[in-house]
């Protein structure tokens, strides 16, 4: 895997790497990325990363249960909505509650935005972009190769794929790997790493991918990105 989540989506992060930061692109960008933060951008990544996606994945937690909570007091003044002293008085309550729940729910999710927006500007920092010069739908498509290549353990043993029109494929044995270029059976791949991506028998990167409709020039586009990318996460300092 990438160091840097951000050469997943080339296109996008280098929007981002160009856009002033108070302009409508840059916002848009990081709204994107926003969406991808999960547990598999701490691979490889330093400890200020893994120490901010923990108080996201904390923070979330947090506004989870006072979701909940806030469902659960405005049910109770729907049960209690009576004319009695007791029925009012929990009616007060509960709505009480169900404010300030809601209060600070709100305040949560700002501070959860604000921390994934933290971290993005984190992996923005040691970012570089790569092949610019290339077309935008290239580039992506590039990105996308290279994402196949993480927790594809179940996709390898099966010889499953899914081309770009949508087409879903099974039972391909051969895997090409984007980081020696050699081609693989699938019967040959038998070792894989702690994100469950198989590793290649020739080199031993986790860089396979089954991709029967790629030509070899774009192979060696991605071959080329790929080990690009590679270098810098080696040679940068995050």
């Amino acid at each position: 895997m990438f160091r840097n989540p951000l050469y997943y989506y080339p296109v996008e992060a280098n929007q981002l790497y160009h856009a002033d930061r108070k302009s409508i692109e840059f916002k848009k960008a990081i709204r994107f990325f926003s969406s991808f933060i999960d547990s598999e951008w701490l691979s490889g990544a330093d400890e200020e990363s893994k120490r901010c996606y923990k108080k996201i994945h904390r923070i979330e937690s947090t506004v989870i249960i006072l979701s909940f909570s806030i469902l659960a007091a405005f049910s109770i003044m729907m049960i209690f909505d009576g004319d009695d002293d007791v029925s009012e008085l929990i009616f007060v309550l509960c709505f009480c509650v169900g404010m300030a729940f809601a209060v600070a729910d709100f305040i949560f999710a700002a501070r959860v935005m604000k921390l994934r927006k933290k971290l993005i500007l984190h992996y923005l920092s040691s970012y570089k972009p790569i092949y610019e010069e290339l077309d935008a739908d290239i580039l992506r498509r590039i990105g996308e190769c290279c994402l196949e290549a993480v927790d594809n353990c179940e996709m390898i043993e099966i010889g499953y794929i899914s081309t770009e029109d949508g087409t879903d494929y099974r039972g391909f044995d051969l895997c090409s790997c984007i980081n020696c270029g050699e081609k693989v059976r699938n019967t040959d791949v038998t070792e894989f790493d702690e994100h469950k991506s198989a590793l290649c028998p020739n080199c031993g990167m986790a860089a396979l991918i089954i991709a029967p409709e790629l030509s070899e020039s774009f192979l060696g586009k991605l071959r080329q990105y790929y080990r690009t990318v590679m270098e810098v996460s080696t040679s940068d300092s995050f």
